[in-house]
């Protein structure tokens, strides 16, 4: 009986570790034309289980510092694997969210190169550097196999861009820099070239394979005893 139990609780964690390897990925925003390097926000994606087909993806402004604004380009871009059926606003659960519109192909992204698909914000930013909004912008997307796997890099190397103030002062995107002269704050910034960052484990996943390998420890002592 103890060795079917330890078998049963080998098989729990084998089957908690592959699940470790759909957890949630994350992406920093860290480069840009214009503002070094940043960090100036995240995203976050997050599968809804395993053959759900469907994907959350949170974009995140860096606080205090960021925020979303409409300066004419596009306030967000992502782009999906070659051969992957194309996704148009009936994809998004829901519905493309209030405020943001979905264009396809992607508009102008500056200097993070062409996107796919884009989605702009229109009625819940400010223009310009007026009123940047700080929320985060959440979204799912569902298709036919579609994972976290599914967004790729663009044709310039990076996955993800926004188009942010990246100093906000009372609310407003500041327009002098430290030595008090006109200095822009607003526009495109991107992820990094390369692959996918780490994967990050789900809280619950950590949890249930700890409590897991406590048990078989437990059991090994008393065998022992």
């Amino acid at each position: 009986m103890k060795f079917s139990i330890k078998r049963l609780l080998v098989g729990a964690i084998i089957a908690m570790c592959a699940s470790c390897a759909s957890a949630d990925v994350l992406f920093t925003f860290n480069q840009s034309g214009s503002f070094g390097s940043g960090p100036f926000g995240t995203v976050l994606l997050h599968s809804l289980g395993p053959g759900s087909n469907e994907v959350q993806v949170t974009v995140t402004p860096q606080q205090p510092c960021c925020g979303f604004v409409d300066t004419g380009l596009e306030d967000f871009g992502f782009q999906l694997a070659v051969g992957f059926p194309a996704i148009t606003s009936s994809n998004f659960v829901g519905g493309v969210p209030s405020g943001w519109t979905f264009n396809s192909p992607g508009g102008n992204t500056d200097g993070a190169g062409p996107f796919q698909y884009t989605i702009d914000c229109v009625t819940v930013c400010g223009t310009g550097g007026n009123a940047p909004n700080t929320n985060p912008f959440i979204f799912t997307l569902q298709a036919t196999g579609l994972t976290e796997a599914t967004f790729v890099a663009n044709a310039s190397g990076h996955f993800f861009m926004a188009d942010l103030c990246v100093n906000i002062v009372a609310g407003q995107c500041a327009t002098t820099g430290p030595d008090g002269q006109p200095q822009s704050y607003t526009g495109a910034v991107w992820t990094s070239s390369g692959g996918p960052p780490n994967q990050v484990p789900e809280p619950g996943t950590v949890v249930l394979l700890g409590l897991a390998l406590s048990s078989l420890a437990v059991m090994q002592r008393r065998r022992v005893g």
